[in-house]
This record gives structure tokens, C-alpha cells and sequence, in this order.
């Protein structure tokens, strides 16, 4: 399908889609304030001082899109230039480098040393973040760019994907292989044959691991499967050789995520492999974005005000939800306005390691376990155990484990049993709550939930964290919680 008649069918589907249309315009009105001219950028939320090279480009896309597909003022291509511009000037030209075609996160962010550290000197995975969407405007945008402006995103695009390392990013890293898939494979007319076929081959290999259990490794993200909703509209929409798997992979990716959703609480049930907050109604989780575009604000996941938000930068992502988002089928789309009633869940995540996901909803209460003999090593974004819980006021509370090693169980009935593994060196691990708890003997209580603990650990309350301290050095540690909430009936 020609890009033009993709373009047309994406026009008309913004324009129909309310929520999308809201989307744009709150998104958009939050960032504006943020420009600064000089720089040509957006600043920091939380730092005037520092600007957004990443995020400046989901901005200008917001200026395009409204300008394209919305019938705004023209005039505002002037800044989508100036932006487009500095985004560029500061991708990383150093040749031989493992930085070498990936993006500064701020211009004011000094070049890595010699001797770099991932993720503290450079952040390799902007070369799939800014190159996808350096890619998806220049296929919309064509030759309505500047000839300068068009070799110098073709030079980027290069660097992009020759200065990714191989191996880098294997095909179970989902959001980012996602992009990188496409990526490479639609820059087929920048880079020689052998790397196209490879590129291939990579998409390939990532939807024959989804099919194995319709699971990405990268499981149950309340942020990262609004990347991976992103990558797979582009999958769907802008690639002829991509379209039918990602069309597969999304409608099946939104199923699950609808059986996880419960919209009486506005909230992803757990277990999570990547999260940055358990509250979706109190920080910017991408996904409740792409929940947004593809229903309205009112029945999103969302913060209630955009005055001072949590994770805000991710807001910046509202233009790129927007025109992503997919026509969901009624019976998802029902999922979101609406809690269906109590079920359980189980899904298999993967083989080796042996990955599991255990959840059960009901109408006030969810919980979620995954079981597997890997170690997360306690990473701060991974939630192997989460349970969530309403009061009568409609406020929503939550616990979370955290912990330095695997952890295996079962949900059975009212009960969740636990078996800790600890690394080397961890005596201990802890259950973190939303509010104040109260502990008595094995007898714990927090907003309208107890909790009844069976284990030999040691247990002790500090404000809002129940310490559980390991007896001796024994290999596994069982825990087992009996929990009930004053108003769930069964």
C-alpha cells in the first residue's frame, strides 16, 4: 500500500477519533510553555535549565501532525524545522565508538569519556527512538523537506543503524528490537542487501517468539507496551514486508492487555516486568497514552491534572499515541470502560528461563505473582508480586515486593505462597505499601486490607514497609500471605 493512501486513511482516522483529537491538543498545550527557541528544544519539566533532545522530537511530530492532518496553521513548520535541526546537531558522529550514531539526551550532556558507561554517559537506545521517527517523517513528510534537511536525516538514519552494536539489542528486548526491526528493514534503500535480509530476519525472529506463548518477554509494562503499540503501528501501517505480523501481534498484544485491565481502577494488574510507578492514575504511563487515543481521556488511566506530573516527560509521547493508536475491537474497548467481573489468569511467558504469570481480578481487589527460577536481581523496575486494593472512597492502594533474587509461588484461593531465592549476599527483602501499616504479631493491616503471614522470617513494620527478614542461610525462604479485604465478596 502507497504511503500517500496510508497517510489519507491515517487523516481520517484522526479525525474521527475524539480521543486521539484530545490527546494532541492536552499533550500539545502541556509542551508548548517548554519551548525554547534558542535552543530550539523543549526544557526539562523539572529543570528549566536542561533541555529534551528526544522528547523535542515527539513535540515537532505533534507540529506536523497538526498541521497535515488536522488542518492547523502552516506557520508552525517554521519550528518543526528549528527543532528537527537541533535534534540532529546533536547525534553522536565518533566512528569505532559503542555511541557512535546514538543521541545525546540533552545538549547540555557532555561527550562520553573514553572509557563510557552505558546508560550513565550515553543512552544507546535513542538511535532506535529518534530513528524511527526521523524515519516515519520522512515518509510522510518527503519531499516537503528541504533538500538539506532530507540528506541530513538520511546521514543520521546511516549512522543510526551502522553505529548499532551487533547484538546489542536481542529480539526478547522487546520495544526497542521492535523498533530496530523496522527500522533497519524499511531503511532497505540506505543500506546494502545483506543487512536488509538480516533485518528481515531479526522481525522474523521476534514474531516466532511472540507466538510461542502470544507473550513478549518484555511482559505486562504499564510504559513499555505503549513503545511497543508505537513500533507495531509502524510495523502495520508504513512497512508492505512487516504489516501482516504486526497486525497479528497487536491485535493479540491489546487482548492481553485487556484481560490485565481493571477499569474500575484504572490500573494494569501486575505482575509487571517493566514499571516506573503502581498507580497509573499518578504518574504518565505511556500505555494509559495509547489507552487515551484509542478511547477518551475520562476512561484512560491517566493523572487527574496535568499541573505537576510524575514521570512527565513521557507525556511527550501524546502526539505519537495519537497517531498510532489502532481501532480496538468492542470487546476490548469494553475492557477499558468497564470491570467485567472477578477472573484468573495464567500465562506462560517463556521456556528457558521458565517464566509464569499468575493474576487474579475482582472488583476491589487485584493481585499478581510471576514465578520463575531467574533473578531479576532486584531491579527497581521489575515487580514480580503486586497487589492492589480499593476502599470505599475509590482511592486505590497498593504492596509490592522488593526483592534480590528469583521468586517462585502459586495464587490459591485467598492466598499467595512465596518462595524467595536470594542472591548471593541477601539476607533479606521487603514489602513496600502505598500507605502507614500496622503490624501485630503475624497480623498485618493497611487502608482496609490484612494480611495473615505464615513463615519463619522475621518480620518488622517501619511507616510503610514490612521488613522480612531471612533466618539463617537456608537456599529457599517460604512465605505465605492470606489476604482479605473488607469489602471483597466471594
Amino acid at each position: 500500500m502507497k504511503h500517500s493512501v496510508v497517510a489519507e486513511q491515517m487523516q481520517h482516522r484522526l479525525r474521527e477519533n475524539t480521543g486521539a483529537q484530545s490527546l494532541i491538543a492536552t499533550s500539545m498545550a502541556w509542551m508548548a510553555p517548554l519551548f525554547d527557541h534558542e535552543q530550539g528544544l523543549l526544557r526539562y519539566p523539572q529543570n528549566p535549565n536542561q533541555h529534551m533532545v528526544r522528547e523535542s522530537l515527539w513535540y515537532a511530530f505533534g507540529l506536523v501532525l497538526r498541521v497535515r492532518f488536522l488542518g492547523g496553521d502552516e506557520s508552525a513548520l517554521i519550528e518543526f524545522e528549528e527543532i528537527l535541526r537541533s535534534v540532529l546537531a546533536n547525534q553522536y558522529d565518533a566512528p569505532g565508538t559503542p555511541w557512535h550514531g546514538t543521541f545525546k539526551r540533552a545538549p547540555q550532556e557532555p561527550d562520553p569519556p573514553e572509557q563510557a558507561v552505558v546508560w550513565k554517559d550515553y543512552d544507546p537506545n535513542w538511535r532506535q527512538f529518534i530513528g524511527t521517527v526521523l524515519l516515519l517523517l520522512r515518509k510522510l513528510e518527503g519531499d516537503s523537506l528541504s533538500a538539506d534537511l532530507q540528506s541530513a536525516i538520511d546521514l543520521a538514519l546511516i549512522k543510526c543503524i551502522e553505529g548499532e552494536p551487533a547484538g546489542r539489542v536481542p529480539a526478547t528486548y522487546t520495544n526497542i528490537a521492535l523498533m530496530k526491526a523496522w527500522l533497519e528493514v524499511e531503511c532497505g534503500d540506505l543500506i546494502d542487501d545483506q543487512s536488509h535480509i538480516e533485518a528481515l530476519d531479526y522481525a522474523c525472529e521476534i514474531h516466532s517468539r511472540f507466538n510461542e506463548h502470544a507473550a513478549f518477554q518484555e511482559y505486562n509494562s504499564p510504559t513499555y507496551y505503549g513503545i511497543n503499540f508505537f513500533a507495531l503501528g509502524l510495523w502495520q501501517n508504513f512497512s508492505k514486508e512487516l504489516s501482516s505480523m504486526g497486525r497479528q501481534i497487536n491485535v493479540l498484544l491489546w487482548e492481553d492487555v485487556a484481560r490485565f485491565y481493571h477499569a474500575g481502577m484504572k490500573n494494569l494488574c501486575g505482575p509487571w516486568s517493566r514499571a516506573y510507578g503502581m498507580d497509573m492514575q499518578n504518574y504518565v504511563a505511556a500505555l494509559g497514552l495509547w489507552i487515551w487515543a484509542a478511547t477518551d481521556r475520562e476512561t484512560a488511566p491517566f493523572p487527574a491534572s496535568t499541573d505537576s506530573l510524575q514521570h512527565a516527560h513521557d507525556f511527550c509521547l501524546g502526539p505519537i499515541a495519537a497517531f498510532s493508536a489502532t481501532l480496538l475491537s468492542d470487546s476490548v474497548k469494553a475492557r477499558f470502560a468497564e470491570f467485567k467481573g472477578p477472573h484468573r489468569i495464567h500465562q506462560q511467558i517463556s521456556e528457558q528461563p521458565g517464566r509464569q504469570a499468575d493474576a487474579y481480578l475482582s472488583s476491589k481487589l487485584m493481585i499478581g505473582l510471576e514465578s520463575s527460577p531467574r533473578s531479576f536481581h532486584g531491579t527497581d523496575q521489575y515487580h514480580a508480586f503486586t497487589l492492589h486494593w480499593q476502599c470505599h472512597l475509590g482511592d486505590v492502594h497498593w504492596c509490592r515486593l522488593r526483592f534480590n533474587g528469583s521468586v517462585e509461588g502459586e495464587l490459591i484461593e485467598n492466598s499467595v505462597n512465596l518462595r524467595l531465592k536470594a542472591d548471593e549476599g541477601v539476607s533479606s527483602a521487603s514489602l513496600e505499601f502505598s500507605d502507614a501499616i500496622h503490624l501485630a504479631g503475624h497480623t498485618l493491616n493497611c487502608s482496609g486490607l490484612t494480611l495473615a503471614f505464615n513463615t519463619l522470617c522475621r518480620l518488622n513494620a517501619d511507616t510503610d514497609v514490612l521488613a522480612i527478614e531471612f533466618p539463617g542461610l537456608a537456599e529457599m525462604q517460604a512465605l505465605s500471605l492470606t489476604y482479605h479485604h473488607k469489602s471483597e465478596i466471594r
